[in-house]
């Protein structure tokens, strides 16, 4: 067999293989060795691309393997983001489109579709789009849409629409930005979100705020009108006050702030802010043997009633003492019934007082003048009585005789 070459045909995993060998000259002489190193190479050959087959398909197997689980956990990880953002897209009310700017169809999200009131059969373009706006915002949105298309920026604005579905009117706001090919805009992809709840109580709290305003505006004028009729009739008080020499005060009894209206100061001749407002102010005016009897007085009064009234001196800034008639009324009690907070009014009664005091002075002296006549008209009648009762004697005497 070995004097004749040799051909076989072999088929292994990785392709089809061809062995011929051929006889030389004297290669009788070494045919058993040829022939046994010639088998071994050809099994050794056989057994190394057989396992180099196996191997390379055991490396494309986990290769595949390995991609496939890859393929899995991104495609597991993509679902879950959709489900994400589709569950924030319903939460928030927001859809999202694609606008084809060179066919001027559109496409969006099925939240897109809610929002809009549209289903699947609804047809997509610009002028199926319009229709859905509302007709008082129908122009407005359309310039801002070829406005942003035109200028190639960026398109936001917010209008109503009409929903086919049940006819309710929807507010939007829409958001938009193109995308490029080799730098020309081909598309405005932007979202849609449904902000009726949002607007409808911005609506309401500006009708509200301009309701207020009215009020104010009207309670602004009222308390001017009122303002200016204080005004008069304050004017009027004071010059009530000038002319009857009258003064205002205030006293908080627990902390003993006692406070005096500038024409209070004018009437005992102080300048503005020369005392302090308090109590002991007050007192230190008072004649030092009267300070104890006029508050004890007006204590009384005022914890007895609601009301006070009484006449006494204070010492002017020339140092002479004025008369004075002091009227005060309680306007706040305490928890126990004690007077918190009295007002009251003082007025300068001197020249009444020193009237009355002269008045009192002569009345006394017409009084002491009086029974000192009376006691020399009693003594003279009484002179005159003992002179007739002698003078009747006497004559009685002489007729007797």
């Amino acid at each position: 067999m070995l004097d004749q070459p040799i051909r076989h045909d072999i088929t292994l995993p990785n392709g089809q293989w061809v062995l011929s060998m051929a006889p030389v000259a004297g290669w009788q002489d070494y045919r058993e060795w040829i022939t046994r190193f010639g088998l071994g190479m050809l099994f050794s050959g056989l057994l190394g691309a057989l396992v180099a087959s196996r191997t390379r398909s055991l490396i494309r197997l986990r290769l595949t393997e390995q991609m496939l689980r890859e393929r899995q956990a991104i495609e597991a990880e993509l679902q879950r983001r959709t489900f994400l953002l589709e569950s924030a897209q319903r939460e928030a009310r927001i859809g999202y489109f694609v606008t084809d700017l060179r066919t001027g169809c559109w496409t969006g999200s099925p939240m897109l579709e809610e929002i809009m009131g549209i289903d699947e059969r609804y047809p997509r373009s610009v002028e199926t789009w319009e229709q859905l706006v509302h007709a008082d915002d129908r122009q407005r949105a359309r310039q801002e849409y070829e406005r942003a298309i035109r200028r190639q920026e960026n398109l936001h604005h917010q209008y109503r629409i009409i929903r086919p579905s049940n006819g309710e009117v929807c507010w939007v706001d829409a958001w938009g930005s193109h995308e490029r090919e080799n730098g020309q805009p081909v598309r405005l992809i932007g979202t849609l979100k449904d902000i009726t709840e949002a607007t409808q109580a911005r609506l309401e709290l500006e009708r509200h705020r301009d309701q207020l305003e009215q009020r104010v505006e009207e309670r602004t004028q009222a308390l001017s009108v009122k303002t200016q009729e204080l005004e008069r009739a304050t004017e009027r008080l004071q010059l009530a006050m000038e002319g009857t020499r009258l003064g205002i005060w205030e006293w908080n009894v627990p902390t003993r702030d006692l406070r005096w209206s500038l024409s209070t100061e004018d009437i005992l001749g102080y300048e503005s802010g020369q005392f302090e407002s308090s109590l002991d102010s007050w007192l230190n005016l008072l004649p030092s043997e009267e300070r104890e009897q006029v508050l004890a007085d007006k204590l009384a009064d005022l914890d007895a009633t609601d009301f006070c009234e009484l006449d006494y001196r204070l010492r002017g800034s020339d140092g002479d003492y004025r008369w004075v008639h002091d009227r005060g009324r309680v306007t706040r009690r305490g928890p126990q019934g004690q007077p918190e907070r009295v007002v009251g009014t003082i007025q300068d009664i001197t020249p009444r007082k020193e009237a009355e005091l002269a008045l009192q002075d002569s009345e006394l002296r017409y009084r002491a003048l009086s029974a000192s006549l009376e006691d020399k008209v009693a003594k003279r009648t009484a002179q005159l009585a003992a002179a007739s009762a002698a003078k009747t004697q006497f004559l009685a005497h002489m007729s007797h005789e």
